[in-house]
């Protein structure tokens, strides 16, 4: 097979694939920033030259050139105008789920034309929240390639038929998450044999899609529930330490039940209030969310001190979450309860993670066993960090993609 190129789409301006030039000099880290890295791509006949497309206005060249540099990528990685590309056959573009969102309006004849002659590949961030949105693009592109860390469809249940249907039109490509190597620095034999819980449990806003489709109120119930217990004083602190909101109560829930009280509504409404106040309390509710990440302890911190880790998966969709594989790069033992998809990826339980059955009786019974053994809590922790190393990296990610597309 030919050297062909690779093209990422808009990656100088997307947080999904790199730090982008808007933030240069903050602290963001592209989760799939190692699909630009040629290096990754060298034990393949067929290397590629990764180029980004630009498909916003014309951009500085000294600007893209300290981009590059800022996000450790080569050089060598040039910048095509979209006006300028010619697609050919043996290439394969990335875009992200967002930034497909962003570019179809202006740009979706070049994208289905892509996705017809070319080998689309549309990195997936939260599909769940943007579903209605992406189905119409998907109905209307070539046969792709979703890329996700898990199959949109293990929660299927919430989705329309036209979600389901639009889904299944593309190859799912499923990789598991790839945390920053940069945590290994947080390794250590002097931690805290005690369980950190983190993670932020605000509540949804009503119209949330998450919300409608559930149900359910809280993205992740045990993290929830460790939280009504840090808050009554039920927590187990000698076992746990809880990092989240710390109020009992976010002032968008006190608002919402205020002005639906039934006096209250009908005196808005009769005003053509009623609408006004309920966007403002969603905006209320977000800019709470945005406090909580902006003023928590970062992770690294929280996982240089402890050698057990509970974030709490996304358990009502059964998805996995970055913070345990964060975990095993960090050098702590992470409690999961997804057994099913841990497995599949080739973990073992009391091997490579601490199981419990998603509920704080069992994540408390099993902490409490695994400290009485700390011999127990570093096997697993040098167990994990050894898969995660072999395993869990940019270029067996990068074969995983390759594998899937080219025996398609």
């Amino acid at each position: 097979m030919t050297a062909s190129n690779i093209y990422i789409i808009n990656a100088h301006v997307d947080e999904f694939f790199s730090t982008p030039i808007s933030k240069l000099g903050q602290n963001f880290n592209g989760k799939y920033r190692f699909i630009l890295e040629a290096s990754n791509w060298d034990n393949y006949k067929d290397r590629k030259n990764i180029k980004i497309l630009n498909a916003n206005k014309n951009i500085n060249k000294l600007q893209f050139k300290y981009w590059k540099k800022f996000n450790k990528i080569n050089p060598e990685t040039g910048l095509v105008e979209i006006r300028d590309l010619s697609i050919k056959k043996s290439e394969i573009y990335f875009i992200s789920s967002n930034m497909l969102l962003a570019l179809w309006g202006k740009h979706q004849k070049i994208i289905k034309k892509v996705s017809t002659v070319s080998k689309l590949i549309i990195v997936i961030n939260h599909y769940f929240a943007k579903a209605p949105l992406l189905t119409p693009i998907l109905e209307n592109i070539n046969r792709s390639y979703l890329l996700c860390e898990r199959s949109p469809l293990c929660c299927s249940d919430y989705f329309k038929p036209k979600e389901q249907n639009s889904l299944k039109k593309h190859l799912i490509i499923e990789i598991p998450y790839m945390p920053n190597i940069e945590l290994s620095k947080c390794r250590s034999n002097n931690k805290i044999n005690k369980c950190a819980v983190i993670g932020q449990t605000h509540k949804i806003w009503e119209d949330h899609i998450f919300f409608k489709r559930t149900g359910f109120p809280y993205f992740h119930k045990i993290r929830n529930e460790f939280r009504q217990k840090y808050l009554s004083k039920l927590i187990d602190q000698s076992n746990f330490q809880y990092y989240g909101p710390k109020i009992k109560i976010e002032l968008n829930i006190i608002c919402h039940k205020l002005i639906n009280q039934k006096i209250v509504k009908i005196f808005l409404s009769k005003f053509k209030l009623y609408n006004f106040f309920k966007s403002r309390i969603k905006a209320l509710a977000k800019f709470e969310i945005t406090d909580y990440y902006k003023n928590t302890k970062p992770n690294k911190e929280i996982y240089s001190n402890y050698s057990m880790i509970i974030c709490g998966e996304e358990d009502i969709l059964n998805l996995p979450v970055l913070g345990f594989f964060e975990a095993m790069m960090a050098g702590c033992a992470p409690l999961g309860s997804l057994h099913e998809y841990y497995e599949s990826i080739g973990l073992r339980k009391n091997f490579h993670y601490i199981p419990y059955d998603g509920t704080y009786d069992s994540a408390l019974k099993e902490v409490e066993k695994i400290r009485k053994n700390p011999t127990k809590i570093y096997k697993i922790i040098y167990n994990s960090i050894k898969f995660i190393e072999k395993n869990i990296n940019a270029k067996n990610s990068i074969n995983l993609i390759k594998t899937a597309i080219y025996n398609d």
